[in-house]
């Protein structure tokens, strides 16, 4: 598993870690992470948001969004991690909490949107998780950090 650390900004006396954990499926990965990957700009099929108690916030194709622990032991996971202040931290935590309670399904929609986009636009998809009930990991977990990061419009 590859691991970056990003520098922390000087001024943050204390500062927090959030880690954004990509699936990059090899060879032998079941078929449909093969074919979302090979369809992306990259060769990523899945990402989680991950916190510093190793609760994980996504959504898995077929399932409902989840938060719980988990220890990204499968090889094929690459993880970034990313200096957040403790407002932007604690924001994105409660964002997955409150997000996780919604109920909302996976969507293929949602997830091939992604990745037809048209520049200029956020989402082919523009719809939000609580108006279509339904959502993929890439849009929740932009969504979780636009929340924390007060950029754009989040929503949930």
């Amino acid at each position: 598993m590859a691991y970056v650390m990003m520098t922390p900004p000087p001024q943050l006396s204390r500062y927090y870690t959030l880690k954004l954990a990509f699936l990059y499926p090899d060879g032998t990965s079941p078929f449909m992470n093969r074919v979302v990957a090979w369809a992306s700009r990259n060769p990523v099929c899945h990402i989680e948001l991950v916190f510093e108690n190793d609760m994980a916030f996504s959504i898995f194709e077929g399932s409902e969004l989840f938060f719980k622990q988990r220890t990204f032991s499968n090889p094929e996971y690459r993880i970034v991690a990313l200096s957040v202040s403790k407002e932007e931290y604690t924001s994105a935590y409660t964002f997955c909490e409150n997000a996780v309670t919604k109920g909302f399904a996976f969507s293929d929609w949602a997830m091939w949107g992604t990745y037809f986009q048209i520049p200029g636009y956020p989402f082919v998809c523009p719809s939000t998780p609580e108006q279509s009930g339904s959502t993929c990991c890439s849009k929740i977990v932009t969504e979780a950090m636009l929340f924390a990061r007060k950029i754009g419009r989040a929503h949930v």
